[in-house]
């Protein structure tokens, strides 16, 4: 599968990329909004992984607004950049961060729906999200369609 990580804290982007490629996935590593932006423009993913405290540069001085001094700057990617190209995205998305609780505080459950929430802190996070790349990975090679954008 295809996956982009969007993550900018170094320890995690290179043990997320190492426990993916070496699982067979092609993985690639954006370290701020304007590396996802650049990223998203020229390759299809199945799979996202968003870390949510980022740096806002790149966006609308709206979406500056909305990242909450960038606490939920990943989140403002998804909601106006990803999901309106594509709303299957949700299903093929991993929130993962230390930020979740702030999240749930500010937007409403609702919008959360489909979207997979994973805690940087919990036990066993990695195996978690390995567990659910491969049950989409599963999904995907079951229905033997493309399920990329295009």
């Amino acid at each position: 599968m295809h996956i982009l990580v969007l993550e900018d804290t170094q320890w995690a982007s290179y043990y997320m990329h190492d426990s993916l490629t070496s699982r067979g996935h092609q993985v690639y590593v954006a370290s701020s909004i304007i590396e996802a932006f650049e990223l998203w423009s020229k390759q299809v993913f199945d799979l996202l992984i968003v870390d949510l405290n980022l740096a806002a540069d790149g966006f609308s001085e709206e979406e500056e607004d909305q990242a909450h001094d960038g606490l939920l700057t990943g989140w403002v990617w998804l909601t106006n950049h990803v999901f309106p190209s594509d709303e299957e995205y949700r299903s093929r998305t991993i929130i993962y961060s230390a930020y979740i609780d702030s999240l749930l505080d500010i937007v409403e459950k609702k919008s959360l729906d489909g979207i997979t929430l994973v805690r940087r802190g919990e036990e066993d996070e990695v195996n978690r999200i390995i567990s659910i790349i491969d049950k989409i990975a599963a999904a995907k090679t079951h229905t033997r369609g493309d399920t990329r954008r295009g």
